[in-house]
């Protein structure tokens, strides 16, 4: 880091999305506030957020052993076919969403976890009528401990350019920011693997950046 983080160390807000949504925000607000780009200069840094899952609530039937899902949103209900193995249960789909769950012995208890993209929440399940439901909760901190940081400053001919880092991984391994793009108060990058996505919307007067950060295919 190449400023004092104490000094320059703002909050930001991370959320995990979809790439398809992702790309729904690159279209800039009208009358979006002009700023001095020397105000994102320093680290800035926050919690990841998951994702809101579109989903608002399964149901798994039948409770003994079960063989199908029922995903709904907005009332809509899509089916998903599950796959077991004694009391182990499963199923996965292309766009990155998948179930993983394990029925007690007793079959009075079902542990499940649902994921989606780059997030992870695991559900609980009311048995009734043969079934076995639960609300999907959103959004949910995917790791309290989980730190995003995103430093800003000038190269050599005063342009701005970026770093991002987390406390658990090594990003370069995923990506490095090549160029920052400002426009209104969006601030986009380009980076050196197309199969990801980051972007940011700077609020000037809350003084804070809401990150967005999508992982095309959910692989």
């Amino acid at each position: 880091m190449t400023r004092n983080q104490q000094n320059f160390k703002r909050a930001i807000k991370l959320i995990t999305i979809p790439f398809l949504a992702l790309l729904l925000i690159y279209c800039s607000p009208k009358g979006a506030a002009e700023f001095e780009t020397d105000e994102l200069i320093g680290v800035w840094s926050g919690l990841l957020f998951q994702t809101e899952s579109k989903y608002d609530s399964l149901v798994l039937s039948p409770a003994i052993a079960p063989t199908e899902a029922y995903l709904y949103e907005k009332g809509k209900e899509t089916v998903r076919q599950i796959t077991g193995k004694g009391r182990n249960f499963s199923f996965k789909d292309s766009s990155g969403l998948r179930f993983e769950g394990f029925l007690s012995s007793d079959s009075t208890n079902l542990h499940w976890v649902f994921t989606h993209d780059l997030w992870a929440q695991s559900l609980s399940f009311e048995h009734k009528d043969n079934q076995w439901s639960a609300k999907i909760h959103k959004p949910e901190i995917i790791d309290t401990d989980y730190i995003v940081y995103l430093e800003f400053y000038k190269d050599s001919t005063g342009n701005v350019q970026a770093n991002i880092q987390s406390n658990k991984e090594n990003r370069k391994l995923h990506f490095m920011i090549d160029e920052v793009l400002v426009e209104g108060n969006r601030i986009d990058f380009k980076i050196t693997n197309d199969r990801f996505g980051i972007s940011t919307v700077y609020d000037t007067e809350k003084r804070n950046i809401a990150l967005t950060y999508g992982n095309a295919g959910g692989k």
